[in-house]
């Protein structure tokens, strides 16, 4: 059996990725779920684990190539194959696959920005009903830190994620450096139309979900940071 494998789609917000890497050379045994490359994005930076077993037979994209999402990367045969036979499948496959980076952005949401007390926040708002979740990434991050929770969170409940001020692609301005100067204004965002929302975040920035909490009943219902270094759920809870 012939197979493709491709290059994935890590995200909501992923339209390509750059080959940095191949890990296995062409002749080589894979085994599935073992790494064969790896690939940046201009996000992350993660190995493409193989789908299924088999020899990789074709190398066809080369490192430092950037590619669509979808796009060809090589081939790995599982039992016997022609170099014909491959050279059809790579041929049907090409002729079918259609390389716009504008429709691979059109399959999914896209972040929005919205201004609030006079700054710029860019977030992601996906699913509905519920008590709103609000999702804060830690130091340094951005909204697509969540990038692999998020959709699966929203399957019962709407929940945003975001890009704190200071980050990502919201506004750079600070009024200051403590947790209130960095506070998201997440609950802003989701306070239509349920004005309740629960907050976790990482470490240091979870404690910034109290600064957008407000009073008692104007913002966070809880908030919960979560420690890479500890257990995740460990943190403060209101």
């Amino acid at each position: 059996m012939i197979h493709t494998l491709t290059m994935p789609k890590w995200g909501l917000s992923m339209t390509e990725g750059r080959v940095d890497v191949w890990l296995k050379q062409p002749g080589d045994r894979v085994e599935k779920g073992e790494e064969v490359l790896d690939v940046e994005t201009d996000k992350i930076s993660s190995s493409v684990e193989a789908p299924f077993s088999g020899v990789l037979r074709r190398v066809l994209a080369q490192s430092d190539e950037t590619l669509p999402v979808g796009a060809l990367l090589g081939i790995v045969v599982e039992g016997e194959a022609t170099e014909a036979e491959i050279d059809a499948v790579i041929d049907s496959f090409n002729a079918g696959f259609v390389s716009s980076s504008a429709e691979a952005q059109a399959s999914g949401p896209s972040a929005q920005k919205v201004e609030l007390d006079g700054r710029l926040l860019r977030y992601l708002d996906l699913g509905e009903g519920g008590t709103p979740l609000v999702l804060i990434h830690g130091f340094g991050g951005d909204l697509n830190n969540w990038l692999f929770n998020h959709p699966a969170l929203a399957a019962e409940r709407r929940v945003i994620a975001l890009d704190l001020p200071g980050h990502g692609e919201s506004g750079k301005h600070l009024h200051n450096g403590d947790a209130e100067g960095i506070e998201p204004g997440g609950a802003g965002v989701a306070r239509s139309p349920q004005p309740r929302t629960r907050a976790p975040g990482w470490a240091l920035h979870g404690r910034a979900g109290f600064a957008d909490g407000g009073e008692p009943g104007a913002g966070a219902r809880s908030v919960v940071g979560a420690d890479r270094q500890r257990r995740p759920g460990r943190g403060y809870q209101r």
